[in-house]
């Protein structure tokens, strides 16, 4: 399993008491704790790996300045009895609250969508094994969404955190005329709070976020589908390809057009960072022409979601506003890194994000093709 880019995952450090740790919570045997290697997999949370001869373990911290596991716990439990949320999620070995989250391993391949779910030129080389259609992995996607979506409609969790840039953005417009958002902007870096007050004062991105933030809470949704929390692989032996969902921190009651929405614009982009497309497939025609992955992920969601037909437009709709949201979303995520060349590729992401609200009806049409 990965929480980072695999990067993070090559730090190695010397033996640690967390083997032993292990041993006592009875996740791990003393013979493969005194050849265990613990690798450093941090990003948002502490995260360590466990590797043995045997096999390997993901251990997750809560910190005092980064708690909030209880959500993915509550997840993982949901599983044992929905096998479609069950297939998604890499098994659990601890889930203790008085004790870090212990997850398995997956020998698998790590969700970059540039890599699996972008172009077909950038899949790697003949007989890496993450050389596939890209649709195919897009349509696994898809399947896998709307499985969970389906077998979680109507159970009371506890709603799912927003994202950020509509917390954000709603609280920027309830501060105006006033110094409310003053006080806010001075909690933010400069550049984070550019991007906020560009999405704030942009009438049909406002509108956008003020429409997806409305109460439309139905299933279990992940909030967080972003390319690190993909993983993809094949089946031994009979090379199915098969995906999963990682990271559950945001997770609850929501609006499934948001994690639909959210993968639709990675695939929209090509990839997550804003590197802009070739000019032979601008963004500016996606509401004539969705990318074949794009289109693989609605249709397969829309044959596992068994969607009723007067929901369709609505949903095509949401989706169209998540994903315009997402690019935006993505400027804000990149805001945080200093220098000219994240500032370029923020602005780049906003005139993306203005390009698509400009063809959103045109975009839903597209949507609403293919999920009927």
């Amino acid at each position: 399993m990965i929480f980072c880019p695999a990067s993070a995952a090559a730090a190695q450090f010397r033996p640690s008491p967390l083997p032993e740790a292990l041993v006592r919570w009875g996740v791990l045997r003393p013979a493969d704790a005194a050849a265990a290697s613990v690798s450093d997999l941090s990003c948002s949370h502490l995260v360590r790996r466990v590797g043995t001869p045997a096999s390997a373990l993901v251990v997750k911290f809560e910190t005092p300045d980064r708690p909030g596991l209880d959500r993915e716990r509550l997840v993982h439990r949901l599983a044992v009895h929905l096998p479609p949320l069950r297939e998604v999620l890499p098994p659990a070995h601890l889930l203790d609250e008085r004790a870090p989250l212990v997850l398995g391993d997956l020998d698998a391949v790590p969700g970059d969508l540039d890599a699996v779910l972008g172009d077909l030129g950038s899949s790697g080389p003949p007989g890496d094994s993450r050389t596939q259609d890209p649709a195919d992995a897009a349509g696994v996607l898809g399947t896998m969404l709307a499985g969970v979506h389906r077998s979680t409609a109507g159970l009371p969790l506890p709603r799912a955190i927003e994202p950020s840039l509509l917390l954000l953005v709603r609280e920027w417009c309830q501060g105006l005329g006033s110094h409310g958002h003053r006080r806010l902007v001075a909690d933010l870096a400069p550049d984070t709070a550019a991007v906020v007050a560009a999405v704030a004062r942009d009438r049909a991105l406002r509108e956008a976020v003020v429409e997806l933030g409305d109460d439309t809470a139905v299933c279990l949704v992940h909030h967080d589908l972003t390319q690190r929390n993909l993983w993809f692989g094949r089946v031994p032996g009979s090379g199915v390809l098969r995906g999963y969902l990682l990271d559950w921190e945001l997770a609850g009651l929501g609006d499934p057009a948001v994690d639909l929405g959210w993968a639709l614009a990675d695939l929209l982009l090509a990839d997550g960072s804003g590197v802009p497309r070739p000019a032979t497939r601008p963004l500016s025609c996606v509401s004539r022409l969705l990318p074949p992955s794009a289109v693989a992920l609605l249709t397969a969601y829309r044959d596992a979601a068994g969607l009723r037909p007067d929901a369709v437009n609505t949903l095509a709709r949401r989706t169209a506003l998540a994903a315009t949201v997402r690019v935006a979303q993505t400027g804000l995520e990149l805001s945080s890194h200093h220098g000219p060349p994240a500032r370029e590729r923020t602005s780049g992401l906003l005139r993306e994000a203005r390009t698509l609200i400009a063809e959103v009806t045109g975009l839903t049409e597209e949507i609403a093709g293919c999920l009927t």
